[in-house]
């Protein structure tokens, strides 16, 4: 994988205006779980949270692109399909595992027991959105984040 400054600041920007957006603008994680816990994660406890939010953006992103690598995806929609049903499938597989294990207080165990699988559309929007952000940034400085 050929990593540029300029695909790493481009990510990262795509996951402020991204999060900024989806969760704080247009409230999607709200709307969806109706959750006082989405309160705790975003509001209470952000100094902490967003940087776990850029870590696990980080993680979804880089295995949704070297699955579309893997598969000779190269179009804009394929590789935004992949990282839409990637984050699907791994959110949903840390749903199913902290729904089949006791509640406990780990904020990720109270989330999941909490919302369910409801997490995983917000997760796809999030992530999708990061992605066609961070399209439209590397296709503006001509610099995408190429994997070999």
């Amino acid at each position: 994988m050929v990593v540029s400054a300029s695909s790493i600041l481009s990510f990262f920007f795509a996951c402020f205006v991204s999060l900024f957006s989806v969760t704080y603008s247009l409230r999607v994680p709200y709307r969806l779980t109706k959750s006082p816990l989405v309160k705790e994660y975003y509001e209470t406890n952000y100094v902490t949270s967003i940087p776990i939010d850029l870590f696990f953006i980080g993680c979804y992103f880089v295995v949704a692109l070297q699955i579309a690598n893997a598969l000779g995806m190269n179009t804009y929609i394929e590789k935004l399909m992949i990282v839409g049903l990637t984050t699907a499938f791994l959110t949903s597989a840390f749903c199913f595992y902290f729904r089949s294990t006791p509640k406990t207080d780990n904020f990720f165990s109270r989330w999941f027991h909490a919302v369910g699988y409801a997490s995983v559309l917000y997760d796809v929007i999030l992530l999708m959105t990061v992605f066609v952000v961070y399209s439209y940034m590397c296709d503006a400085s001509s610099q995408a984040l190429s994997l070999d």
